[in-house]
């Protein structure tokens, strides 16, 4: 879930020059900052995915698929089977001595879950910002076919107001997504510490 609803986000975010035209100049900075967070839990999910798939349970059952083999009773077979739920749990940590190291990684996986809720929070405010600004575009390309050139002080006093709350509005993001990032780096590297002691013993 974690892994695609990331590259979910990242695949809406690259859609952003076509999907929210009128704002995209103000959000550069923004995207760029969204794709490096994205990308450090993509890796970080990738390579546990990984170690999952490979280094624990395709050598696992590999094992197993041999004891069954050279099995020579049922016996021999459930007590390979038993060696090999226990190697798994070992493996990936879900004893009860690996319990901090397991709790670190759900840390983890929590800090993306919360990325992405407060990224999905953020859009629908990019989305309605796109839709004002188009409505201002709509609204001024119609004055000037209609002869109407120029813009009123009441209307600027309105734009220039809009475009204040939306860079506080980005601003307040980023400021989240900055604390998401750090608070990331924060249970990464207390995971890693945690699985690296888990190594030495």
């Amino acid at each position: 879930r974690i892994e695609h609803g990331l590259r979910r986000m990242w695949g809406k975010t690259a859609t952003w020059d076509r999907t929210l035209p009128h704002i995209v100049g103000d959000i550069r900075e923004f995207r760029h900052q969204i794709n490096i967070i994205c990308c450090e839990m993509q890796h970080f999910i990738s390579q546990v995915q990984y170690y999952i798939n490979f280094e624990v349970l395709e050598c696992s059952w590999k094992e197993l698929e041999n004891a069954v083999d050279t099995a020579e009773n049922l016996d021999h077979i459930i007590e390979a089977h038993k060696r090999f739920l226990g190697i798994v749990s070992e493996r990936l940590m879900l004893n009860q001595e690996h319990l901090q190291v397991l709790t670190k990684l759900y840390a983890n996986y929590k800090n993306a879950i919360n990325f992405m809720d407060a990224y999905d929070k953020a859009h629908e405010v990019l989305k309605k910002a796109n839709i004002i600004r188009a409505k201002r575009h709509d609204s001024m390309n119609l004055k000037t076919k209609q002869g109407d050139w120029g813009i009123k002080a009441a209307d600027e006093a309105a734009i220039v107001q809009e475009d204040k709350e939306f860079q506080a509005q980005l601003k307040a993001i980023a400021k989240i997504f900055t604390n998401n990032q750090s608070t990331f780096s924060t249970s990464l590297r207390d995971f890693l510490m945690a699985l690296s002691l888990v190594r030495c013993n």
